[in-house]
């Protein structure tokens, strides 16, 4: 008895192993792609019968299992374990670059493109490129127009939650980004090829672009090519003749 408990079975085509010949079953399928588990009400497909149950009650809206400190629940137990960290603080998933911790391993992919620049969400209108599909969503609301974030004080409306705080300080008459601050700011964006770091992700990223010589805003009337589209759109105006920024001393001429 001894002996079978302690028994390895392992795997042909990678590392893994396990004591349990089912779970090498199961592994299995991840290299011959096999999902016998199909749901009969959208094309999702499962490796295991209890992943398929969990994944039912999507279609039912039932969600068993309630958290006991607030009002959550969700349709699966491991969906629950990761909710149960938002109240513990608890990040176990830590990033091996820089200090930054999740409590959701799919935060911290999120989080890793930030190092390898990588952008895959691609806007189909501009040159715009994200590392998460909610940055996109928020910046194709400047093509159709659309500002659905809008302040409870005064008509302003934005196209995204961060420019509607940024607005709201306005009200409160807060100044947020005081020289105080920002040189007590811990800056915990940082550059894996140089020293540099930042306290907010996108100043990261701006700065990425700088080492890597990528230009992804692209002139359409001319060869100009820059990393801001700041830049480009300024860029523009020497196209069009156009002078919006007219000094005090010609508007008094």
């Amino acid at each position: 008895m001894d002996k079978d408990s302690t028994h390895k079975y392992n795997c042909n085509f990678c590392e893994y192993e396990t004591s349990r010949v089912y779970c090498l079953r199961i592994h299995m399928m991840d290299h011959t792609g096999e999902r016998p588990f199909e749901c009969d009400l959208c094309p999702a497909t499962f490796k295991q019968k209890s992943k398929l149950t969990v994944h039912k009650r999507i279609h039912t809206g039932e969600k068993r299992f309630k958290c006991h400190l607030c009002p959550y629940s969700a349709n699966g137990n491991d969906n629950l374990k990761t909710h149960l960290l938002s109240h513990t603080d608890e990040k176990p998933f830590k990033c091996h670059l820089c200090p930054y911790s999740a409590n959701q391993s799919g935060s911290l992919k999120k989080h890793l493109l930030t190092h390898t620049g990588e952008k895959p969400f691609k806007c189909h209108v501009c040159p715009y490129s994200a590392n998460q599909s909610g940055s996109l969503k928020t910046h194709l609301l400047t093509h159709n127009g659309e500002k659905p974030f809008k302040c409870h004080l005064c008509p302003y409306s934005a196209s995204g939650s961060g420019n509607l705080k940024t607005h709201l300080l306005t009200h409160c008459g807060e100044k947020r980004f005081n020289s105080e601050k920002r040189f007590n700011s811990e800056k915990l964006f940082k550059c894996h090829l140089c020293p540099y770091s930042a306290n907010r992700n996108y100043q990261l990223e701006r700065h990425l672009l700088t080492q890597t010589g990528e230009k992804p805003f692209k002139c359409h009337l001319c060869p100009y090519s820059c990393i801001e589209s700041g830049d480009l759109k300024r860029h523009l105006l020497t196209h069009t003749g156009k002078k919006p920024f007219m000094s005090s001393v010609s508007l008094l001429s």
